[in-house]
Formats: structure tokens, sequence, C-alpha cells
């Protein structure tokens, strides 16, 4: 799994049925742009929806072996991997 510089995570989750992190740092503006620049720019990754407003909502995307969800609240910042 790939994060941006300067990442420091709390709330880590790693089993079979996948991975839950939570973002401590960086702040949630730049982790999203980070998965948007990811999620569009890799042959690897592809971007299923990106519904976030106003710093809430989810970013959704995938790889050939897992589905990713980025869900933000304002303040906080949530990765979820699940095997596809």
């Amino acid at each position: 799994m790939r994060f941006p510089a300067g990442t420091k995570l709390s709330n880590v989750t790693d089993a079979a049925g996948g991975t839950n992190v939570t973002f401590d740092a960086p702040d949630p503006a730049t982790v999203l742009e980070f998965y948007r620049e990811l999620a569009t720019g890799s042959v690897h990754f592809t971007r299923d929806s990106d519904n976030v407003i106003n710093g809430a909502g989810t970013l959704v995307w995938h790889t050939d072996d897992n589905n990713m969800v980025l869900t933000l609240d304002g303040e906080k910042v949530t990765l979820t991997s699940s095997p596809r």
C-alpha cells in the first residue's frame, strides 16, 4: 500500500479480510490529493468514484487485487482496503 510523505497512522487493523487505517498526518486535503493522483495517474489503479465535496465524502478505486475506499469527514481520513 502506498502512503503520502509524512504519513502517521493510528487505528491500524490488518487482517485477511482487509486493512483499515486512520491518517493522523498529513492533513486530509493532502491525503485526498495524493490518492486522487494515484488513482488516476497509474495503469495499476482504476478510480471508480470521487464523491468528496468540501472535505467530506469518499474516493473509491481498485487494483487487480484490492478494493480501496478513502473516507473523509472534514478532519479525519480513513483508508479501507479489501480483497477483490
